[in-house]
């Protein structure tokens, strides 16, 4: 049933895109997505408004089993900067819940400025490298700080640079 509520919404995109209709197909293929995945629960469905009121409306969220690069994690960003969600989402509190999308779409936006930051000798220094701390510290920068990291205000200032595409030297 599930299967074909995305094939129907699929057309419907297809259809809507055509007419330049793409707000509407968006929001489609979204609802259609989410049924799929949720199979009648609601831990994907709050993670996809944590993850848009974050800011990541425009990123393609789906289910995963949890295996992120042989890492146990509720959550992961891929190289294309889409994000997984396990259903081990549901047992996290609203504020690490909060934590985890933003961490994520963190990773997102790190991506867009990515030889940037690998070559800033800040970044090595202030983070010592760690791509996670960084998206742990650019979440603070958000207010998402259930994450079991100390930022310093410099750490949490440099990485907010990041979600506007600056990395400052």
């Amino acid at each position: 049933s599930a299967r074909e509520t995305v094939a129907d919404a699929q057309a419907k995109v297809l259809a809507a895109v055509t007419s330049a209709d793409v707000e509407a197909a968006t929001a489609q293929v979204a609802e259609a997505s989410g049924k799929l995945a949720t199979q009648n629960s609601t831990w994907f469905t709050r993670a996809r408004a944590i993850l848009d009121n974050a800011g990541g409306g425009w990123v393609h969220l789906a289910e995963y089993g949890g295996n992120c690069g042989g890492v146990s994690a509720v959550a992961c960003n891929l190289s294309d900067g889409s994000i997984r969600v396990s259903p081990s989402f549901a047992n996290l509190s609203y504020d690490r819940k909060v934590w985890a999308m933003t961490h994520e779409l963190a990773h997102s936006y790190q991506r867009k400025v990515w030889n940037r930051i690998m070559s800033s000798p800040t970044y090595r220094s202030m983070f010592g490298g760690s791509i996670e701390l960084l998206a742990n510290c650019m979440a603070s920068a958000r207010g998402a700080t259930a994450h079991g990291h100390h930022c310093s205000s410099s750490m949490i200032g440099w990485a907010s640079n990041i979600w506007n595409g600056n990395v400052p030297g």
